[in-house]
């Protein structure tokens, strides 16, 4: 819940690299004989984008605000990460029965308490889904998303199969963990990515997104290439 997080965007082709690169290392996350599982996410955001226009600006002390659906246990949570001055995500979050597009009572105390922002001027933003694998040692863990949907409020629909967000989680980063010499052997950078940012400026082009278009001409390369293997 409180950790340093270090991303790589890559294909599929590399996620295959990198399963077999620790094969033998890491305990996989399996529910009921599952380990690739399912996940839906709804995200929120004021009228005019808040969060989204400080995540975009490199702002630190943002926050994001999320209801997911882990679907392979049958959950639902209200999720707030925050990202604070040392770079660190703090994430928060309450169990809920249903993964509604409006905030209950309790929920409504729960974003008051945890984020500066009144429940009452959020709105829906948009949806996503993704298959996940998730990866743990004993002091990191690693997901890797892939299959990545959005949904926006007008129904419009963008998706990218191809291309896969591998998300490096440890308490403190370390260079020299297992995963991070992998990642380096394969040639693979270091680079921010918000799921909920690229979802949002795919749905809708007259939100700023300048910061941006390095992170889609990347994964264009990677669709490209995708298609050409």
């Amino acid at each position: 819940m409180r950790r340093i997080d270090t991303k790589y965007i890559g294909s599929i082709s590399s996620l295959y690299d990198v399963l077999s690169s620790v094969k033998g290392r890491y305990r996989i996350l399996e529910i009921d004989n599952r380990r690739i599982l399912p996940y839906k996410t709804k995200y929120f955001d004021t009228k005019g984008g808040v969060m989204y226009n400080d995540h975009h600006n490199g702002k630190l002390n943002r926050y994001k605000v999320r209801k997911r659906e882990y679907l392979a246990s049958g959950t639902n949570f209200l999720e707030i990460k925050f990202k604070n001055n040392r770079r660190q995500t703090v994430k928060t979050r309450m169990e809920t029965s249903v993964n509604a597009s409006c905030f209950s009572e309790d929920e409504f105390k729960f974003i008051k308490k945890n984020t500066p922002f009144k429940p009452e001027v959020l709105e829906l933003k948009l949806m996503n889904s993704f298959n996940r694998i998730t990866l743990a040692g004993a002091h990191e863990r690693l997901t890797m998303d892939f299959n990545l949907s959005y949904t926006g409020k007008n129904e419009k629909i963008v998706s990218f199969p191809h291309v896969v967000v591998f998300e490096l989680k440890q308490e403190k980063y370390s260079a020299k963990s297992d995963l991070a010499k992998i990642f380096k052997q394969l040639k693979m950078q270091p680079e921010s990515f918000s799921k909920y940012c690229m979802g949002a400026a795919l749905l809708d082009e007259r939100i700023k997104a300048n910061r941006l278009k390095m992170k889609f001409k990347n994964i264009d390369r990677i669709i490209y290439e995708s298609g050409n293997n």
